[in-house]
């Protein structure tokens, strides 16, 4: 019971969950317990100088521990919260064109060296105002992902501690 509030306080908190540079299969593990089904991507926001990128969901969910399905666990959604991804060395959207403003979906990582930097392929719905829906594609070369807070992502990019 005490591990279970404490890590309910940690999350209330912070609901950050760093991935290291070296550790591949933890940021596949990482992913694997965020829930984004039915989920929407309502921003993008590349801050170069940082080099991190966001990508802003509507809400995340997070499996329940030692699980490996959602079943409607939302204890710990975090409304309005940022996929982060540090150490960003590439972007790329493909089609060019179409805003990504619809369902989201991790779909890949690949490790492309030793050094951990890792290549995330992610795919984001779009609808026009026209009601036309489209897919595109979002290639991210990250050393870390990470969920923040909206708050703990504005205050960041503000150059603000969290």
């Amino acid at each position: 019971m005490t591990k279970r509030i404490f890590c309910l306080a940690v999350v209330a908190s912070i609901f950050v969950s760093r991935i290291s540079r070296t550790q591949f299969m933890d940021a596949e593990k990482f992913i694997k317990t965020l829930y984004l089904g039915d989920r929407t991507c309502k921003r993008i926001l590349i801050d170069s100088w940082n080099e991190r990128c966001g990508i802003q969901i509507n809400r995340i969910s997070r499996l329940k521990d030692k699980t490996s399905t959602w079943d409607f666990y939302t204890d710990d959604d975090l409304d309005d919260g940022w996929i982060v991804f540090d150490g960003v060395t590439s972007f790329a959207a493909t089609p060019p064109g179409p805003i990504p403003n619809e369902s989201i979906e991790i779909v890949e990582v690949t490790v492309l060296g030793g050094d951990g930097v890792m290549r995330f392929k992610i795919s984001v719905g779009s609808v026009n105002q026209s009601g036309k829906i489209s897919a595109v594609m979002i290639e991210i070369v990250a050393s870390q992902i990470s969920v923040e807070t909206n708050e703990q992502f504005l205050s960041r990019l503000r150059g603000r501690p969290q």
